[in-house]
């Protein structure tokens, strides 16, 4: 009997997926800061910071690095990734001595000096089009928040003058604008 349920359910489910358009937003180039918590991921954190980097993306992207209370080689990839950073994408280092992902993100937070921000987990890889897309939709429909959907796939490596990043991660996100800052504060 619950097969006879689920399968309407499954058929309208495709159903949508396959009709569903996508829409549109007008390209926008406004300069944006992504925040990036850490807590002792030395293996993962350059290709999340790689990833960064190969945006396609033409506003400014400023990275905010907060290193929560880590014991491993945390900051020395990070300030090697900086050195590494081109001008339109400059990687800064933060320390957070208060263990706590809230701690790191409130820290970040208070450092943000632009109208939009993302928040990105750092073993997180962004597709290369991520912050594009969530830029766009948030600018073009006056959106408080947006969050990107989860997503393991594989992409091809994009090239960049830096070297390679490839992409075969996780791909998410979450935009506030300065509106929400105090309410996330509050919940953090």
């Amino acid at each position: 009997m619950a097969f006879l349920s689920g399968y309407p359910m499954s058929a309208m489910f495709f159903s949508n997926l396959l009709h569903r358009r996508v829409r549109e937003y007008p390209k926008t180039d406004e300069d944006t800061t992504v925040i990036l918590c850490a807590h002792n991921e030395e293996e993962s954190i350059a290709g999340t910071i790689q990833a960064l980097l190969c945006q396609n993306y033409g506003g400014r992207i400023c990275i905010l690095a907060v290193d929560n209370a880590f014991t491993d080689g945390t900051k020395a990839r990070i300030q090697a990734m900086a050195r590494l950073a081109p001008q339109n994408r400059p990687v800064r280092y933060l320390y957070c001595g208060q263990p706590g992902k809230a701690n790191a993100l409130n820290l970040g937070l208070s450092r943000v000096r632009t109208r939009h921000f993302l928040t990105v987990d750092a073993d997180t890889w962004l597709e290369k089009n991520a912050v594009q897309r969530i830029m766009n939709h948030i600018t073009a429909a006056r959106r408080g928040c947006v969050a990107g959907n989860l997503f393991v796939q594989k992409k091809a490596p994009c090239r960049q003058a830096e070297g390679f990043c490839g992409f075969e991660k996780n791909a998410y996100s979450a935009v506030y604008s300065r509106a929400m800052r105090a309410a996330t504060r509050a919940l953090l």
